[in-house]
């Protein structure tokens, strides 16, 4: 049994994994030719990282309609990392900013 810090590994229900979910709402790929997925697709995929362990997903406010399609579908049982545009060199209130792009 290795551990990290003084804990079992055990203890961590990790995965190295994160699922990308760029083409859940946008045109995303050099190959994709058909658009973003079906709402019926992007809950297969979903409900197949789930069962193969995968615990993250990884999302952006660039990837149109991909955080809104995740609330949907429901994924409390993931953690979920978004990505926010670049702070514009205007914005003097970075908090604030951020709370508004995050809260649309």
């Amino acid at each position: 049994m290795s551990s990290i810090v003084g804990y079992a590994q055990e203890d961590f229900a990790m995965s190295r994994l994160a699922l990308g979910t760029a083409q859940f709402g946008a045109p995303y790929g050099v190959a994709n030719s058909g658009g973003p997925l079906s709402r019926e697709e992007a809950i297969r995929i979903v409900q197949f990282a789930s069962s193969a362990g995968i615990d993250t997903l990884d999302t952006a406010i660039a990837y149109g309609e991909s955080e809104r399609i995740l609330g949907e579908i429901g994924v409390q049982q993931f953690k979920v990392v978004t990505k926010i545009p670049p702070v514009p060199a205007s914005v003097s209130g970075v908090e604030e900013w951020v709370k508004a792009q995050t809260q649309n």
